[in-house]
């Protein structure tokens, strides 16, 4: 009986955690964002769990009201255990979906007008859904345009990185006088859906995005 009464408390424990903890990962994963601290997540994790838990108890007196007979079946362990984990991946749907819909951002304005949905500026200038153009200058005078197709979207990655196709590449003319002698094509991939290049943050000077 002590041994059956310690394997329920450790997983009365674990109910406060790790469906919070699930929560937090498909947040982090699917909302593109940097990393929380170790301390935050575990604090964001026990918050989640508890939220969770709520909506748990709400849902089984809503169905053992009618049912009262179905209660006895809700509260057995496995039945609560796999509920939490569904309740966890349904909340952490939530979390990444809802800052992208209207009402989402609309709340985020009610707080503050200048928070954005998006995880980082890298992220909201890159993403493009219509897809784009970018024209991209290197800090050696090399100017690259083709189409956007892949960008670094790990927050927290600071090894920035971008993908082209049908690229072309010019080179800046320090000394031109006019807009048309601005700058020198060297290679023209524009027709070949093979052409690819790839580009590190770390050399680019600017990007220029256009449909």
């Amino acid at each position: 009986m002590e041994i059956q009464f310690y394997i329920e408390l450790a997983s009365e424990l674990l109910l406060l955690f790790i469906p919070g903890y699930v929560t937090v990962e498909l947040r982090e994963k699917f909302r593109l964002e940097r990393k929380a601290e170790k301390f935050d997540i575990a604090l964001h994790s026990i918050l989640y769990s508890f939220v969770i838990g709520i909506v748990y108890s709400v849902i089984v007196r809503i169905i053992t009201w009618p049912f009262p007979a179905a209660e006895n079946g809700l509260m057995q362990e496995t039945v609560k255990q796999l509920m939490y984990l569904v309740l966890a991946v349904l909340l952490g749907l939530f979390l990444v979906k809802i800052p992208e819909t209207r009402v989402g951002k609309r709340i985020l304005r009610s707080f503050n007008k200048n928070l954005t949905s998006e995880p980082s500026v890298w992220i909201k200038a890159m993403k493009n859904e219509e897809g784009a153009w970018a024209t991209v200058y290197i800090n050696n005078g090399l100017i690259y345009t083709g189409k956007l197709i892949n960008y670094t979207t790990d927050s927290n990655d600071t090894d920035k990185e971008i993908l082209l196709l049908n690229y072309r590449v010019a080179v800046r003319n320090e000394t031109a006088t006019k807009a048309e002698d601005f700058c020198t094509i060297l290679t023209d991939y524009t027709r070949d859906s093979d052409a690819k290049v790839y580009l590190n943050r770390s050399v680019i000077v600017a990007i220029e995005l256009h449909k």
